[in-house]
């Protein structure tokens, strides 16, 4: 009989508990819902502020309906839901959560100081950068992002020498949103030697994308003097961003690099730069003893159009057997030949006396079975053959 009455109550409490959290549940939505619609009302100017009303427990679901609607709205009236945020008190809530001892209510305000923060907001989140949990540091982070305050760039900055290598991601995700000044202090790191390369290679990829003509020489240097393969790779790949005079010698000089990984990513740029100038060097790489350096030189000589191609077809005559098929094959991927061989079904008469010429040096130079896929269509193929 004991046993049968605590089951009893175990399932009325467990019941009861149940039906109470529903119920706070369903207030919560209840409430959230009046309070947005009442923003909305605000926002469309149908109602003033004074309208805008809520209980005391009522603040955290107020919070959460203004960063609702001013993470989907841009502009004035952005600026002046965040007006109606601080009329309101509810940034000393905020600002209140960020000293909670919960990690996760600090996380909590570091995202809502973000998203309804003004500029004084700036330095309570700077705060957190130094906090014992990491994952609110990740947070302050994002908010500072958010913010936008050249005052936040530098302390990220900062903080970018003793942060985990995740955070270094987030600041290195959120630089660019500050602008290309902040290159007057990303330079700094750039010429610390004992910046790790993981790290290294992280601002070397914010800078690419600012293409600032002054970051080159910092560039140039990290190419040519870093240890680290990888930092040499992404330094080149900004250099090739940035493709002004000095970065076009640059890229061209990296034919010529003993390191095969270089060289394949040299071709790739010569032919995103379009640099024309040097397709007698992109020739030359067809023979390399790296296949993707082949590959790649092939595929740039394509990039650069009717000359490129050019250059392609006078490859053929190489006595390297692994040229000419890597030619072949360039050409064959990017529908070329294709294009080619349907010539000899007639039309235009100087493409056809062009593509007779060329099938009949591909069958010459020994490529009859791939020609042997058209014979069924062309007759002059046949005739080739």
């Amino acid at each position: 009989m004991g046993i049968s009455v605590s089951i009893l109550i175990f399932i009325i409490i467990t019941f009861g508990l149940a039906f109470f959290r529903n119920l706070k549940k369903k207030l919560q939505v209840r409430t959230r819902r009046r309070i947005l619609s009442t923003l909305l009302e605000y926002l469309l100017g149908e109602v003033p502020l004074d309208r805008v009303s809520y209980r005391r427990r009522q603040r955290g679901t107020t919070v959460d309906a203004f960063a609702t609607v001013v993470a989907t709205i841009k502009g004035s009236k952005k600026e002046r839901m965040k007006q109606a945020v601080t009329a309101l008190g509810l940034l000393r809530d905020i600002e209140r959560g960020l000293r909670r001892a919960s990690p996760s209510k600090r996380m909590r305000a570091c995202y809502s100081m973000g998203i309804l923060g003004t500029e004084e907001a700036v330095t309570h989140l700077m705060r957190r950068l130094t906090d014992s949990n990491p994952k609110v540091v990740s947070s302050a982070i994002i908010a500072l992002g958010e913010l936008r305050n050249r005052n936040a760039a530098v302390a990220l900055l900062d903080l970018y020498y003793r942060c985990t290598l995740s955070q270094a991601w987030l600041i290195a995700a959120i630089l660019p949103f500050f602008g290309n000044e902040t290159y007057v202090h990303i330079k700094p790191l750039l010429d610390d030697e004992s910046l790790p390369p993981a790290r290294l290679i992280l601002l070397i990829k914010v800078v690419s994308g600012f293409r600032l003509s002054e970051s080159l020489e910092v560039l140039q240097r990290l190419y040519r003097e870093n240890s680290s393969l990888d930092v040499r790779i992404n330094s080149l790949l900004a250099i090739g961003k940035i493709n002004d005079l000095f970065a076009v010698k640059s890229v061209i000089d990296a034919l010529s690099d003993p390191e095969w990984q270089i060289r394949a990513v040299a071709c790739n740029l010569i032919g995103d730069m379009a640099i024309k100038g040097a397709i007698d060097r992109l020739i030359s790489l067809l023979t390399d003893e790296s296949w993707f350096v082949r590959k790649n030189s092939a595929a740039a000589l394509v990039n650069l159009g009717r000359i490129g191609i050019m250059g392609l077809f006078t490859a053929l005559n190489s006595d390297d057997r692994y040229a000419r098929d890597m030619v072949v094959q360039t050409l064959q991927e990017h529908g070329i030949l294709e294009r080619i061989i349907g010539h000899l079904g007639g039309g235009n008469e100087v493409n056809l006396r062009v593509a007779y010429r060329i099938v009949k040096f591909l069958a010459k130079r020994g490529y009859r079975k791939f020609l042997d896929n058209y014979r069924g269509l062309y007759p002059l193929i046949e005739k080739i053959l």
